[in-house]
């Protein structure tokens, strides 16, 4: 096979999301598709995209049951059918002091809003993290500049200053080392309606219903995740023996058992894959602007989100 990389956005511009749309349903569609930003989800329900659990069926090399479970759970549509896979994962959650962060059973937008208004000594709920950052992740939650007297996140952790560090796991090693830093007295909520964190996807694929080449296209998205020598970009492959094999190497060379443990349970227990839709963080960097220059209130900012995002869900959907 020779493999071409075609940029929609470099050759149409603001026309990219659509011109693929079109090509997607005129047959015209590339063999693969890296489908983050996209409306995949759409694309999927109108029959745009192939069913990858009919191509790991149909695969003596690679079945299903080979994945991370929650994964490939945390991947599928509404009708239980798989339209993307990732080249890798990370995980995504946060940490906090037990005699902070585990103050509830369950952190809610709401719950972390009244733990700063009846606290003295947290400025934040996440270190460094104004307003306008918040806004494309956190849009219930915004939060003003903030003297910190803390000089990086772990160490405003440690001094009681905010809520929750946010961390982003790519091996092992990297959780070990940071868990000890506060000698296994951490717990990992993670998010507000994702508790105990997210598969962070790392270059997820799809095949189009149209194309061309879709064994070539099935054989180069199963070489990205199934090899070591692609997991450079840090994470872990889906496959479950990949993240169990990481957990045995970092045992023998040394790492806390329990730090692993801990580590695992995170893993098993994630329901959620953390994505973006390009089209509603637009809709999310364009209105906050005017919250942040003083033109609009909270209430009016979300008013306005929350009509644009419906409209637009509405155009996609019906």
């Amino acid at each position: 096979y020779t493999v071409e990389y075609t940029d929609y956005a470099e050759l149409y511009g603001n026309q990219a999301l659509q011109q693929l749309q079109l090509d997607l349903m005129q047959g015209n569609a590339p063999d693969l598709l890296f489908v983050n930003g996209l409306p995949f989800e759409l694309y999927g329900k109108r029959g745009l995209l192939e069913n990858l659990y009919a191509w790991m069926d149909a695969d003596d090399s690679c079945a299903s049951t080979d994945f991370t479970q929650n994964l490939l759970k945390a991947l599928e549509s509404a009708e239980h059918k798989l339209y993307q896979m990732p080249q890798s994962y990370s995980i995504v959650t946060t940490a906090g002091l037990q005699n902070l962060a585990g103050s509830r059973s369950e952190w809610t937008y709401a719950a972390v809003n009244e733990e700063l208004a009846n606290s003295k000594t947290l400025l934040s709920a996440f270190y460094g993290e104004t307003g306008e950052s918040l806004a494309a992740t956190l849009p219930l939650y915004m939060l003003p500049q903030i003297p910190y007297t803390a000089e990086n996140e772990l160490e405003a952790l440690r001094k009681g200053e905010i809520l929750f560090a946010q961390l982003m796991l790519l091996s092992p090693e990297q959780f070990v080392e940071t868990d000890a830093l506060f000698d296994g007295k951490l717990i990992y909520p993670g998010y507000p309606d994702a508790a105990g964190g997210s598969f962070y996807l790392n270059l997820p694929m799809a095949i189009p219903a149209a194309a061309q080449e879709k064994a070539g296209a099935w054989a180069f998205m199963k070489l990205l995740f199934s090899s070591d020598y692609y997991a450079t970009r840090g994470g872990w492959l889906p496959l479950q023996s990949g993240f169990e094999a990481s957990i045995k190497d970092a045992l023998a060379d040394g790492a806390s058992e329990e730090s692993l443990q801990k580590l695992a349970q995170i893993q098993e227990n994630i329901c959620s894959a953390a994505y973006y839709e390009e089209a509603i963080t637009d809709i999310l960097a364009d209105e906050t602007s005017y919250l942040f220059a003083g033109a609009r209130t909270v209430e009016e900012t979300a008013e306005r989100i929350d009509q644009r995002v419906q409209l637009y869900l509405t155009e996609q959907w019906g």
